[in-house]
């Protein structure tokens, strides 16, 4: 799919199977080499059976919240475009039409966002309103 940010026409190819299983991996090694600032040797050992006996999926990847997962997301969607660099690829986010691009991407990659429901209750309405 083409789409525009920062006034660059770019192609954004959806995330596959295998992409997914790779951002997993990634999320994995990123959280196993952050434990060096746990003090506790215990409990970063603990920690560090957690992570490691646990397979980090889609949803993971998604609910992490983590700035270098998106931008190695963002990495594997644009890659294929000339200047895309796993530096300067962070630099899309900053269009004020990111996230209405970054939903489509995903839904083409069989992610769907729940949207919040902006409207009131219709049954409160017509009570307020005497019917």
């Amino acid at each position: 799919m083409i789409v525009t940010l920062n006034e660059k026409e770019l192609e954004a190819n959806p995330i596959a199977v295998d992409e997914w299983d790779h951002l997993g991996a990634f999320l994995k090694a990123r959280m196993l080499n952050e434990l060096n600032v746990i003090e506790d040797r215990k409990m970063r050992s603990e920690r560090f059976d957690e992570i490691q006996n646990r397979d980090y999926g889609v949803n993971d990847v998604l609910v992490s919240k983590r700035r270098d997962v998106l931008l190695e997301m963002l990495f594997l969607v644009f890659k294929n475009n000339k200047g895309i660099t796993k530096q300067n690829v962070g630099d899309l986010t900053k269009d004020e039409q990111f996230i209405d691009v970054w939903r489509s991407i995903m839904k083409e990659s069989g992610i769907e966002f729940l949207e919040k429901e902006e409207k009131e209750n219709p049954t409160e309405n017509s009570q307020a309103e005497g019917g």
